[in-house]
């Protein structure tokens, strides 16, 4: 059960847990998207027992960190060094 000090610590912690998990890259971002969709219809159905209902919101959150730190690595900004070609990226001097 969360703190009443600090009601949030526990649930950062486990999104923290799912971005670690990420920067792996060991679950391929498909896999992450059907677990975080089944997380959250775990959630869902468990809502109204309060033991299974916490239990199930961590793998959400586990789930969501995950999803989340595979999204940044996948994506490739405009801006990038990887988007330039090679004659670009190493000038000749």
């Amino acid at each position: 059960m969360p703190s009443r000090r600090a009601p949030l610590f526990s649930v950062s912690i486990a999104f923290a847990l799912g971005c670690v998990l990420g920067l792996d890259g060991w679950i391929p971002l498909p896999a992450a998207f059907v677990l975080l969709f089944l997380s959250a219809l775990g959630w869902l159905i468990t809502f109204r027992r309060p033991a299974a209902s916490l239990a199930s919101f961590y793998a959400l959150t586990v789930s969501a960190g995950l999803v989340h730190t595979l999204l940044m690595a996948s994506t490739i900004w405009p801006d990038d060094l990887r988007r330039l070609p090679d004659d670009k990226t190493y000038p000749t001097t």
